[in-house]
């Protein structure tokens, strides 16, 4: 709907430059249509006393008038339109988010966002780390609040999946003193790592053994097998503090 009232926007300013380059080239013809030629005087009585003088000047107010009334309704229309326009606009937020893409290729060393996503991965492990056993020694996990502990369970393994099938993928590494951001010489190089086979690894379902055993936090002992993650996001962090030794001694 936007683009159609543009165009017809762009057609309308279009159709007023024709009109002023005419007048431009010949102001004389344009003078000569707007100018309604006056009736000759007479020596006589008044035209407005001539019966068919009233006429006359009645048909020449209402030509006025239409003309007037016309050019009136252009600009509304107009108007009109524009308004329309305006009022179609989305907010910049809304153009913003249709906008924006995921990147073919991320630096892992400058791109800031890297290192957000690797902290948000850095706290799935820490959550794994820290509650598997905690949840396996200590009776924090009761019949009752087993629904939250899964939910936050899968969470965490839903940003491994993300992690390896998203961002990994698309991490730049050089060859050969290059810089290389090719989609599948990206794929290849992390899955040559030993990285991308204890990643695999750390998504093993274990949980299968949940309709046997119960549910076992010590069967997502794997999920602990991320630790390189963790190490990256410190690295990361501290190549970008001013002050990294606050980090490391904390």
């Amino acid at each position: 709907v936007v683009n159609e009232r543009l165009q017809e926007l762009v057609r309308m300013f279009k159709e007023r430059t024709e009109k002023a380059k005419e007048k431009l080239i010949d102001p004389d013809s344009s003078d000569e249509e707007s100018i309604v030629p006056s009736p000759p005087q007479r020596s006589g009585p008044p035209e407005s006393a001539h019966p068919d003088g009233g006429e006359k000047g009645m048909k020449t107010g209402s030509s006025g008038g239409g003309e007037g009334e016309g050019e009136g309704a252009g600009s509304d229309a107009e108007k009109d339109v524009s308004g329309r326009c305006c009022r179609a606009k989305s907010p910049r937020w809304i153009r913003a988010c249709v906008h924006l893409h995921f990147p073919a290729s991320i630096d892992p060393f400058t791109n800031l966002m890297y290192v957000l996503w690797m902290f948000l991965v850095s706290l799935a492990w820490n959550w794994n780390l820290w509650f598997i056993p905690v949840r396996w020694a200590f009776p924090y996990q009761t019949p009752e609040n087993i629904y939250y502990w899964l939910l936050i369970d899968y969470l965490c393994d839903l940003i491994y999946i993300l992690d390896i099938s998203v961002f990994q993928p698309r991490l730049q590494f050089v060859q050969g003193g290059d810089i290389v951001c090719d989609k599948k010489e990206m794929r290849k190089n992390y899955m040559k790592t030993n990285r991308f086979k204890f990643d695999v690894a750390s998504l093993v379902p274990l949980e299968l053994f949940y309709f046997k055993t119960g549910i076992n936090p010590l069967l997502r002992l794997p999920r602990l097998l991320k630790i390189n993650s963790f190490f990256e996001f410190n690295e990361r962090l501290e190549a970008i503090l001013t002050k990294a030794y606050i980090y490391r001694v904390i």
